[in-house]
């Protein structure tokens, strides 16, 4: 799989996507631009309406130049305006903060065709996942692994 993080704002968001690069390299993915890749992570910031509006535009611009990404959405931005978030174009999920730590399980629990063999869901996590204009709340099921889609 190949995936590209941006990131937007403070030392923490900058710490947490660095987090998740490593994450995603460990499980065999390759960084690649947000034109080339499968997976999007957009870490938003959300101190000012300007940083708001960067981050949608930047989420709108990844979606019009890679129109197959799926775009996974977090940060301060995705966690003040989730609905917001997830009615833009190719955004898929959007990860609230308080589940940033997760991220990478959360996308391989919920069967996003993640190539990540070696993350195991081992907690009763929820995450927002859009299809179309219909929202879903996909709970994991600790311990149980099974591969397919949603």
């Amino acid at each position: 799989m190949k995936y590209s993080v941006i990131t937007f704002g403070c030392r923490v968001n900058q710490a947490d996507s660095l987090g998740f690069e490593e994450e995603l390299r460990a499980a065999g993915a390759v960084a690649v631009g947000p034109e080339a890749a499968d997976l999007v992570v957009v870490n938003t910031c959300s101190v000012t309406a300007t940083s708001d509006q960067g981050a949608r535009q930047t989420i709108r611009r990844v979606a019009r130049d890679n129109p197959s990404a799926r775009i996974v959405v977090t940060g301060c931005y995705a966690t003040r305006r989730p609905d917001e978030v997830a009615v833009l174009p190719n955004v898929l999920c959007v990860v609230p903060n308080d589940d940033k730590p997760r991220l990478i399980p959360l996308l391989r629990s919920v069967r996003l065709q993640l190539d990540l063999h070696d993350f195991q869901p081992d907690l009763h996590d929820t995450v927002r996942l859009k299809t179309d204009t219909t929202y879903v709340w996909c709970r994991s099921t600790s311990g149980v692994v099974r591969s397919g889609r949603l």
